[in-house]
């Protein structure tokens, strides 16, 4: 039986990397254990899963014996290390695989001299059982609310998923608000308050704000009737894929996997970020009318099993 040891640091818990853990956990087919101390990576496994290069890169610079290990290394996206790309690039080539979110991702760093045998794109993915169209329940503690149970009935709902960071491009969620004010708006996620266009967004009567618990995510997906991710800098991002297997058309920045799994006039649309509201919003216009079953049909082999199926081809 072939072992991976899951490396993530104890500060980490909770967040989206022990997440993805946890679908490795599930579908991997030997035996998976996890390593919270960056200090204390045991020997004899089969290979070790990374959750996020920096932690790669702490502990092989702790301990430099690791590299003759098969090392699988989760890239998310670009961030400042205390090593430089150069460096970076150098400890990558010396892993068994760099494991990247996305084409774009793969292709920058092979152009910056990774070793393109180890660079491997392994798309994230959703649960398909979870985000299911046909068996979405209103959660009770949204059954009175009125101002969420009359998004479905009014339709015309545009749907935005994330936390609030700068990089999610809040600026561009106002600009399309206040420019089609005949639409209705659903922004899930956490620190919106945090936000400096949050002021805004409450004051306008077709624009609801909601933080849910994630098993929620179904219903609030459910009275959208087309999604949009505006950001400046993906990996994913992960709600275009739960979005499609709830059926909806997706119009996504040229960030991320949107190249990877949008088909333009089929599941959606890509934008440039920089592009005038004015085209962008006639893609999120046309979105409206694209088939859903278009849409599930793209999102039918975008799983989380599919993605650790992917994975343990490098075991």
């Amino acid at each position: 039986m072939k072992k991976i040891v899951l490396v993530i640091p104890e500060k980490a818990r909770g967040w989206i990397l022990e997440g993805i853990c946890r679908e490795i956990e599930t579908w991997f087919s030997g035996e998976a254990t996890y390593c919270y101390d960056l200090r204390k990576i045991p020997a004899g496994a089969d290979a070790y899963f990374y959750a996020h290069y920096a932690f790669y890169i702490s502990a092989v610079i702790k301990k430099p014996s690791l590299l003759s290990e098969n090392n699988l290394v989760w890239y998310t996206h670009p961030r400042e290390l205390s090593i430089t790309e150069v460096e970076m690039i150098e400890l990558f080539n010396k892993s068994g695989k760099i494991l990247i979110t996305n084409s774009i991702f793969k292709e920058d760093l092979v152009s910056k001299g990774l070793d393109e045998s180890k660079a491997k794109v392994v798309l994230g993915g959703a649960d398909p059982h979870m985000f299911n169209p046909y068996k979405t329940r209103v959660p009770f503690k949204f059954i009175l609310s009125f101002k969420l149970n009359s998004l479905k009935k009014k339709m015309n709902t545009i749907g935005f998923c994330s936390a609030f960071y700068e990089r999610k491009n809040p600026d561009l969620i106002l600009k399309l608000i206040n420019q089609f004010p005949n639409y209705n708006y659903l922004i899930v996620g956490k620190d919106w308050e945090k936000s400096s266009i949050f002021k805004d967004l409450k004051r306008k009567r077709n624009v609801s704000i909601v933080e849910a618990r994630y098993k929620d995510y179904p219903y609030l997906y459910s009275l959208m009737d087309v999604f949009v991710s505006p950001s400046l800098l993906e990996g994913g991002p992960i709600p275009l894929v739960e979005a499609m297997m709830m059926g909806l058309p997706v119009v996504s920045s040229n960030t991320g996997f949107a190249k990877d799994i949008i088909e333009e006039n089929v599941n959606g649309y890509i934008f440039e970020v920089d592009d005038p509201i004015d085209d962008i919003f006639n893609k999120v216009i046309k979105a409206f009318d694209l088939n859903s079953r278009d849409i599930l049909e793209k999102a039918k082999n975008l799983t989380w099993k599919s993605f650790v199926q992917e994975i343990e081809k490098y075991v």
